[in-house]
């Protein structure tokens, strides 16, 4: 594994030139890596900063890829527990990681970074997840969310599916952990498990996209294959239940119509739940909301004008 600095990660093209600061965060013994670009409050009328969650397996880098000009929006990219910015506590089990565990850590940051200050949470497949069971635990911390490709229970398919099955398998464990140790060592390796969450092959394949996947690599490279793989073998416990129908601030749930990892129809059952919600699928489209949904950003950036007057897109 390469020597990685969290507070100093490998440099990422469309993070160039912004002005960022990073935080490590200890909570519960677990760590948190955050990346803040803040801007500052003009007569403390501006809109709560955008707080995002990224996706398992993925990295803190992608929160660039939500904006057409990253620089005139306020945000702030928490990694996932055990993902790489963070780490896991030593001899942290499965039995210690459920929904409850990613709330905690994730309210215990935020609280950390912003104390009691609302903030709009957008998390992607995982981070999906994610911010709905923040939202619903702590419904005075969230003005709005946005649920991208995520899920409320644990419905998801393909790749991941069947990679959070093997690793709770003796001898197939072994295995995930190889594949992982080898995705991290040979960049082909990291694409060719990034293709198969896509369904639109071509706009996967530009070169937009692939310097996008190129960023989220190098970070993931310098993840631990043991805590990724303690993730993917809690994934079937993360349900935020019935919860997730009481949550009352506005709503984007996002989806491809195509998505292999978390499909569409899962999309289409939290909104059925939630009459406030707006739900937007994007047809013939994938998992990878950055390179996949045609729209997603002015679509993402509407959305927000349309609940926060002075919102900059």
């Amino acid at each position: 594994m390469p020597c990685c600095d969290p507070l100093n990660p490998p440099p990422v093209s469309r993070q160039a030139g912004l002005a960022i600061e990073r935080r490590l965060c200890e909570v519960e013994g677990q760590r948190i890596a955050a990346e803040m670009h803040l801007l500052p409050s003009e007569n403390g009328s501006a809109p709560p900063p955008i707080v995002f969650l990224h996706g398992v397996l993925t990295s803190t880098c992608l929160v660039t890829e939500l904006f057409p000009v990253p620089s005139q929006v306020s945000w702030i990219s928490l990694s996932l527990p055990g993902h790489f910015g963070g780490s896991f506590a030593p001899g942290l089990t499965a039995s210690s990681i459920d929904a409850d565990f990613y709330v905690r850590l994730i309210e215990g940051a935020l609280q950390q970074l912003l104390g009691d200050q609302q903030v709009i949470l957008v998390g992607w497949s995982l981070g999906g997840f994610s911010v709905l069971a923040v939202t619903a635990a702590h419904p005075e911390r969230v003005a709005a969310v946005a649920c991208l490709a995520g899920f409320a229970e644990p419905r998801f398919a393909g790749v991941v599916r069947i990679m959070s099955w093997m690793v709770r398998l003796p001898g197939a464990a072994t295995l995930v952990r190889c594949g992982l140790w080898l995705a991290e060592q040979m960049p082909r390796v990291f694409w060719f498990f990034a293709l198969l969450t896509t369904s639109n092959w071509k706009a996967f394949e530009t070169a937009d996209a692939k310097e996008v996947l190129h960023g989220v690599w190098l970070r993931f490279r310098c993840s631990d294959a043991a805590s990724l793989s303690l993730v993917l073998a809690t994934l079937p416990k993360l349900d935020v239940g019935d919860a997730v129908g009481g949550i009352t601030c506005p709503v984007l749930i996002g989806s491809g119509s195509d998505d292999p990892v978390v499909p569409v129809r899962e999309a289409r059952r939290i909104a059925s739940r939630l009459p406030q919600a707006e739900l937007r699928i994007y047809e013939g489209a994938g998992h990878m909301f950055f390179c996949e949904w045609e729209g997603f950003q002015d679509h993402l950036a509407g959305w927000l004008q349309q609940h926060f007057e002075g919102f900059r897109r």
